[in-house]
């Protein structure tokens, strides 16, 4: 929650935005992002190898201190998956505070942070079955 607000006020302070009406720094529950946190675990415990979280976290510009402070909170051979999650949540508050779409956003990140294999597999996760949900005309 710390770090939420942290990088929160440094992206208020940079964008000059005073509306805080949706300010939350709890956890996410919201039905509607369901999906994407979904997706976001996924890629922590299923896609990140040991240490990609935090190649991706400095790409997100998350503090030397940042990254200590998550990983403090897990130990253990396997706690980089949980530290990955962490690290995406905290993102995805970011992303949506901003008003900006938060696939689009990881897709083109992954790809800019010279991680394409993850974000093909990113892509494919959330491309999934869309085909059986287009229209058509009859």
């Amino acid at each position: 929650m710390i770090i939420k607000a942290e990088r929160y006020y440094i992206w208020k302070q940079e964008h000059q935005c005073d509306d805080v009406s949706n300010l939350s720094f709890k956890q996410d529950h919201n039905m509607q992002t369901k999906q994407i946190r979904a997706s976001l675990w996924n890629l922590a415990y299923n896609g990140l190898k040991m240490r990609e979280w935090t190649k991706l976290a400095q790409f997100w510009k998350f503090t030397d201190e940042q990254i200590k402070a998550i990983e403090e909170q897990w130990t253990g051979k396997k706690s980089y998956k949980e530290h990955g999650h962490r690290m995406f949540l905290i993102w995805l508050h970011g992303v949506l505070m901003a008003g900006q779409n938060p696939i689009k956003h990881l897709y083109e990140d992954l790809v800019s942070g010279g991680f394409q294999q993850l974000a093909e597999k990113f892509r494919a996760e959330n491309n999934a079955g869309t085909e059986s949900k287009k229209c058509s005309v009859s």
